[in-house]
């Protein structure tokens, strides 16, 4: 059972969520840049190798098109590995803004439970589009998550769409309709939480730029010594 001391102490001020949010964007940008010279300077340097290679083998048509293919394969893993490093950092930004409102979420949940009450009242089966126009994400975040950045609040819907919320609220029709509203925002919230946690954001890693790391520089040192064509 959540207590009152629990709610104030999970509230966050603005002042906090700025100061969050400035930190984020500081790191943020530490860690993009440092991902940027990382493979961009080895990329440099392979087409570099690319380049001597096709010095030595002297110019034809099949070897300059090698080279054009290691430049735009250098370019595109940069990117990706800028791409992935940047998805790992919103999932990693959302999760602390995430775990730093847990009064904005149990709001929700027990908006959500009265909002949906008057429509299971006198209904024997409820559609899950009908519950789906009960529930809208965007409004139900702007409304409880106002002291948080519009930037952030549209990584929460978006991410909050996701979950299959209408199944939940299904599930708790029996305790909407006998009245146990606070018992049925609270497993609402949790099943939320759960869904959360499990399926969206998990504990965020930057894992996968690293493993690509090695891959960019077998494929292209792999391409550059066996394309290049020696006459």
């Amino acid at each position: 059972m959540i207590n009152s001391n629990q709610l104030y102490n999970n509230r966050p001020s603005l002042k906090g969520i700025l100061k969050l949010t400035g930190q984020i964007g500081i790191s943020a940008g530490k860690v993009l840049i440092f991902i940027l010279l990382v493979f961009g300077m080895t990329n440099c340097l392979l087409v570099f190798y690319a380049l001597v290679q096709l010095a030595a083998a002297g110019f034809s048509w099949a070897n300059m098109g090698i080279s054009v293919l290691v430049v735009l394969l250098a370019f595109g893993f940069t990117m990706l590995a800028c791409y992935l490093t940047y998805r790992y950092i919103m999932l990693l930004s959302i999760k602390k803004v995430y775990d730093m409102t847990l009064e904005q979420r149990t709001k929700i949940s027990e908006d959500i439970i009265q909002r949906v009450e008057g429509s299971f009242n006198g209904r024997q089966e409820l559609s899950q589009a009908q519950l789906r126009q009960t529930v809208d994400w965007s409004k139900t975040v702007y409304r409880f998550y106002q002291s948080v950045p519009i930037f952030f609040q549209s990584g929460i819907t978006q991410y909050l769409n996701r979950i299959p919320i209408t199944n939940y609220i299904i599930a708790l029709k029996e305790d909407i309709l006998a009245g146990n509203h606070r018992i049925a925002a609270v497993k609402l919230r949790f099943s939320i939480d759960e869904f959360f946690e499990a399926y969206i954001i998990g504990s965020p890693s930057n894992i996968w730029t690293w493993l690509l790391f090695p891959v960019n520089i077998v494929i292209l040192y792999s391409l550059i010594t066996w394309g290049v064509i020696y006459p």
